[in-house]
């Protein structure tokens, strides 16, 4: 049994603080696995986190690590599209990690040499 199968999925996509406090509170004594890097979308910017696949949409790590993370509208999927730059981030983006509730986030890409993937900054002054 996968963790989805564990829980009702009014809960997953609940938009109720409480029920997500409790979700992340069953999730974070239950984590025994990370994404696979195999599963990895193409849509991340090349470094360390990632987001496979497998997400479901359903906005926790967008709501844990905004500066991290964001919803490629295309695809229907959070993806990373900055790599934590400060303590703040780094810690902001393993919890997204710990917190995800089907797993679809991975911190084992390989690392990335010079800083040529977008900042925040940059993003949205393309968006504007």
């Amino acid at each position: 049994m996968n963790f989805t199968q564990s829980l009702p999925y009014s809960i997953l996509f609940s938009n109720t603080e409480s029920n997500r406090n409790a979700l992340l509170r069953f999730h974070k004594r239950k984590r025994k696995y990370m994404a696979n890097i195999n599963d990895r979308l193409q849509q991340n910017v090349p470094g360390k986190f990632y987001v496979t696949s497998d997400c479901i949409d359903c906005d926790l790590c967008r709501e844990t690590a905004p500066t991290v993370f964001r919803r490629d509208d295309n695809l229907g999927f959070s993806m990373v599209f900055h790599q934590p730059g400060s303590e703040e981030e780094l810690q902001q983006a393993q919890e997204a990690l710990d917190s995800c509730p089907v797993e679809a986030i991975g911190k084992d890409g390989p690392p990335v040499e010079n800083s040529d993937s977008p900042n925040i900054e940059n993003l949205r002054s393309e968006t504007v």
